[in-house]
């Protein structure tokens, strides 16, 4: 095995993980939800810095896995020019941004009152 093929394959292990964490992520947010719907139907009383605690979590992790999925597709774009990694590069960056706006929300106190504040 020569050394590009290593560089791709370290890549694609490392596209592996930040999708784990992803799926953490997804898993984090969902346990937001029922809990969201607990304290509505009176189920439960969790308070409201437990749920903020868990989003922040949550909106750290999708803002390093952004980061790194920006190198990446930099990386990419460098190497072949063309309008489908341009493209993509402009939705990870925008994408970029929804998260790093989201996490600043969050840690500015913004409380957690539906699915679209995770």
């Amino acid at each position: 095995m020569d050394n590009e093929s290593r560089k791709i394959i370290s890549e694609y292990k490392a596209q592996i993980v930040c999708l784990l964490f992803s799926l953490f992520a997804v898993i984090v947010s969902i346990v937001i939800v029922k809990d969201l719907i607990d304290i509505e139907k009176g189920i439960k009383t969790r308070k409201q810095a437990q749920i903020n605690k868990k989003s922040e979590i949550v909106a750290l992790i999708v803002l390093v896995i952004s980061i790194y999925f920006t190198y990446t597709s930099i990386k990419q774009y460098k190497k072949k020019k063309n309008k489908a990694n341009l493209s993509f590069l402009i939705a990870v960056i925008l994408g970029l941004i929804a998260s790093f706006i989201k996490l600043i929300t969050i840690y500015q106190g913004g409380e957690i009152e539906g699915v679209e504040d995770i």
